[in-house]
């Protein structure tokens, strides 16, 4: 199996080391338990170089991650973008950049997973086991445009994502991330462009209260302004399905004490983040698995 796990971790609030330090421990007791059997990503967003640089230096990110970036060279000028830390077992044939058409120099930052199919003999037999098919399942991390961007640049973006990820040999694609889904036309551009979401492929309702992931750790102005949304998404076509759905980060808070009394002391929120993230388990068709 494959688990991602996504989550937008806030780049303009306060005290960032601290915030980045809790919510890695966050997700390092979510990685730990996971099986040996399952491969694991994780989507970052609203990363900056500082952050990067704490990434790298987290002892269980470098036993266990290889980095998409190490650096902000490739986020078109941006002081933030997105990183993926990608499981140090998994073949990856090939990480690059989908420019968007975007007011925020924001893109889709896609890793190649590599695949392995058994070949099969015309009677349904196993060929030589050391004969297989590699095809890839290309992973994309995702922020995309914020808010009632005139003209609207999402449906452009989920369009060319569509596209992307049926690129080549891709027999498989994952979309994740950020999506800013706040507006009722975000709603059918999974759908239009040929995904299918997590969230309602597993029986989620659009606009209950479970499935929000913004909203409930914002500064009270921007809560009341906005309200509660789902603007984190997991979507995915092709040769793969969703096996499972969760929220991850809900409460989490900064863990050092001292910082924790400043930021009270500045009436700032104490949470790591403003978002929900998501941890996604997806299953590959019978007879694929992922190249180690």
């Amino acid at each position: 199996s494959l688990t991602l796990l996504t989550w937008n971790i806030d780049f303009m609030a306060s005290h960032g080391s601290a915030r980045l330090a809790s919510a890695l421990n966050h997700l390092s007791a979510l990685f730990s338990p996971l099986p040996s059997t399952t491969a694991v990503l994780i989507l970052l967003q609203e990363m900056t170089a500082l952050d990067l640089k704490q990434l790298s230096e987290t002892p269980w990110i470098r036993a266990h991650f290889a980095m998409t970036d190490c650096t902000p060279a490739t986020w078109d000028g941006s002081s933030y973008g997105t990183v993926t830390l990608v499981d140090r077992r998994v073949k990856i044939a090939r990480v690059a950049r989908l420019r968007f058409v975007s007011e925020y120099q924001r893109d889709g930052l896609g890793v190649d997973v590599v695949l392995q199919a058994q070949l099969k003999g015309k009677n349904g037999e196993d060929v030589d086991v050391d004969k297989v098919e590699e095809r890839t399942l290309r992973a994309v991390n995702v922020h995309l445009d914020s808010m009632a961007s005139n003209p609207p640049m999402r449906p452009l973006q989920m369009a060319a994502l569509g596209r992307w990820v049926r690129d080549g040999d891709c027999v498989a694609g994952i979309v994740a991330g950020d999506m800013n889904a706040n507006r009722e036309y975000d709603r059918a551009l999974p759908k239009e462009n040929g995904f299918k979401d997590a969230y309602l492929d597993l029986g989620g309702v659009e606009g209950a209260v479970e499935g929000m992931t913004w909203g409930y750790q914002s500064e009270e102005n921007m809560a009341k302004r906005f309200g509660p949304t789902r603007l984190d998404k997991v979507v995915f076509c092709g040769e793969v399905g969703v096996q499972s759905l969760e929220r991850i980060g809900m409460g989490v808070m900064v863990e050092d004490e001292a910082i924790k009394a400043k930021m009270k002391a500045e009436e700032e929120v104490e949470f790591v983040t403003d978002h929900y993230g998501l941890k996604a388990e997806f299953l590959l068709r019978e007879g694929v698995e992922v190249a180690t």
